[in-house]
Formats: structure tokens, C-alpha cells, sequence
């Protein structure tokens, strides 16, 4: 039976044709997987054992599970295999975030890949004409990827660890695709990460594990805050944007406060966008932040006063991102979106 030409001429190409699915694994230069690590990562990804519980040290979302590395570096000590798997929705949270069980764990096939989560369309905020819009997502929480997701899923990571930005992105180490698996003619793929020890979660996930009261609890959050807004900062100086910035899309790391900053296939170019709409872009960024912490503490602290806690957190994000002390008691935020590419057109350029 044949394979799938490689990616990438100068790949290291490992092919294996037992258990489930027949897997055609690619180390790209600079990859520091070990041969007992990659075959490691064969055995999952074929569904050699189908009880791949015992096979993994956790699950993460909903098509990745985690393994510990052979010699595990201080910061990228783990390695996440991304669309080895498919766990089941139980619900959904606004529009880019699933609940998910782990009770029932299935392996990638055509009819997963793509779900659709309880008939919802995840969406990634987007801009056009001038306008916010959710637009239809790559990101698919379940199941394999799509082969050209996957590629722009890579491409976009290199891109971002290429910045030399002062937070840690993910390393590519390795990718594979299931030759026997195609939709429309595009093989079924996954990915392989370099990400953080075992034992840190990510941010959604640890502050739930949190057990403290509320004002250290918003101290811890606020602290977040300045740390995530000052990374967006420096991305965007950089021209980027990357469009997900839930809580579920980093880590503040336990051992140093350092922050990890994963998926990055929603990251756009600013240069590619019209000039009148880059700060547009920025503030769905920037409102990310507000909302997800302003989340993170009336979820945990629902009788607190959560409106002035969220008029507080658009304050640190502001003046962090600016380096300025802004009025914000100026603006409306009816629309936050809205008023804080306002407050970005009226005091970054200053």
C-alpha cells in the first residue's frame, strides 16, 4: 500500500501499517523527538491500544492527549498530540468553547473530524467592512484535521515562535497524516507540540482548581491581566493578532509566572488587512482578555460586583497595552469591542 509524499523534502518520514489506522508520521528539521518518543506517538495516533487512557498522562481539549518527553526541558517538558482523538461534546459555552467528556474516547475518523458541536458552528470574531463578525472557524474542537488546516496550523506557529516574542510558543516537532482517511480529497492529519510540564493546566483549567478568597483570588487575576496584555502588546507591535485568546488558550506558568501562549492557526498579519481596520483587530484581542477574566471571577465569585470588576480589568488591559493612564470614564462600553478600538485610535498613536 502506498504513502503520502512528505510535506516537506528533508523530512524524516515514519510509516506504520498496524492497529486502527495506518499513520504516516513527519519529523521536520530541528525536531528533537526521540525514536522511543516517535514511536510512541505512532502507537496513539494508530489506535494500537484501544484503552489509550493508560497510554497518556491527560487529555487536552478535545482531539489532543499529552505525554510526558523522555529528558523533559524545564519549559517545553511535555509533548501534545493534536487530532488523535475525539471526545465527546456535552455542551457548548458562547461560540468557541465545548464541554467535553472523557468518558467516551473515540478515535479520528471521517465521520468526526468535521462535527459540528451539538449543531453549532464554532466561530472566531473576525472584521469586515468596518464591522465585527464571527466567522466560520478552521478550528474544529474534535476529531483529526484536515490536511491544509493542519499545514496553516504549522505555518502560523513557526511564524509566531520566528517573532522572538517574550512568551513561550510551542515548538513544531513532528506532524502525521492517515493515508487510508480523506474528505474531499484532503488526508486526515495531526500535529505534534512541544507544551509545558504535566503538571501545569491551562489558565481556565487552574483557576478553577484555585481555592482561595476573593480578594486574592482578583489579585492572581489582575496580576494575569497585566502579564497576558503586555504579550498582546508586543504582538501587535509585531503586526499580528491572534483572535483566541481564551482561557483555555494559555498558560501562566506555576514555577517562574511565565506565560505559554498555544494555537495559533486564527493568528493574522495586520499588513494583509485594510489599514483602517487593524485596530479593529486588535480589540477583539484586547477584549478577549476583559472577558475571560472578568469570566474567570464571577464565575467562581457571582456576588461580587462584577460590573465594576469589569470597568477594572478594562482599565489594567488599557493602560498596561498603552503605557498610559486613560480616562476610560469617557467611554461607553455597551459595545466593548467598539470602544476599545476607540480608545486604541485615541492614545496608542500618542
Amino acid at each position: 500500500m502506498s504513502y503520502l509524499k512528505p510535506l516537506e523534502s528533508e523530512n524524516r518520514v515514519l510509516t506504520y501499517d498496524q492497529g486502527l489506522h495506518r499513520v504516516q508520521l513527519e519529523l521536520p528539521i530541528g525536531s528533537t523527538i526521540t525514536d522511543s518518543e516517535a514511536q510512541k506517538i505512532i502507537d496513539l495516533s494508530a489506535w494500537n491500544d484501544k484503552n489509550i487512557k493508560n497510554k497518556i498522562g491527560r487529555f487536552e481539549g478535545g482531539r489532543s492527549v499529552i505525554i510526558n518527553r523522555e529528558v523533559p526541558n524545564q519549559i517545553h517538558a511535555t509533548l501534545q498530540i493534536s487530532g488523535i482523538v475525539n471526545l465527546k461534546v456535552v455542551n457548548t459555552i458562547g461560540h468557541d468553547r465545548v464541554i467535553l467528556s472523557e468518558e467516551q474516547v473515540d478515535p479520528p475518523s471521517t465521520s468526526n473530524f468535521k462535527d459540528t458541536p451539538l449543531g453549532k458552528i464554532m466561530c472566531t470574531s473576525s472584521v469586515k467592512n468596518g464591522q465585527f463578525i464571527a466567522e466560520d472557524s478552521i478550528y474544529k474542537p474534535t476529531g483529526a484535521y484536515l490536511e491544509n488546516d493542519m499545514i496553516k496550523k504549522i505555518r502560523k506557529t513557526r511564524i509566531a515562535r520566528s517573532l522572538e516574542l517574550p512568551f513561550h510558543v510551542p515548538h513544531v516537532e513532528a506532524y502525521g497524516r492517515y493515508p487510508d482517511m480523506q474528505n474531499n480529497g484532503e488526508s486526515l492529519s495531526f500535529c505534534v507540540f512541544s507544551s509545558p510540564s504535566s503538571t501545569e493546566q491551562r489558565f481556565g483549567r487552574f483557576c478553577g482548581t484555585i481555592q482561595s478568597e476573593p480578594n486574592k483570588y482578583q489579585e492572581f487575576i489582575f496580576f494575569a491581566t497585566k502579564k497576558l496584555s503586555n504579550a498582546i502588546r508586543v504582538l501587535h507591535e509585531k503586526n499580528y493578532v491572534h483572535r483566541q485568546l481564551h482561557a483555555d488558550n494559555f498558560y501562566i506558568l506555576v514555577e517562574n509566572d511565565e506565560l505559554f501562549l498555544v494555537d495559533w492557526e486564527t493568528m493574522i498579519h495586520l499588513v494583509e488587512v485594510p489599514s483602517d481596520e487593524r485596530n479593529l483587530y486588535k480589540a477583539i484581542d484586547l477584549t478577549y482578555v476583559c472577558e475571560e477574566m472578568h469570566s474567570m471571577i464571577s464565575q467562581k465569585f457571582p456576588f461580587i460586583n462584577t460590573d465594576a470588576i469589569f470597568v477594572n480589568l478594562v482599565k489594567t488591559v488599557i493602560d498596561t497595552y498603552t503605557g498610559l493612564d486613560v480616562p476610560i470614564s469617557n467611554y461607553e462600553f455597551n459595545c466593548p469591542k467598539t470602544t476599545i478600538s476607540q480608545i486604541i485610535e485615541d492614545y496608542v498613536k500618542k
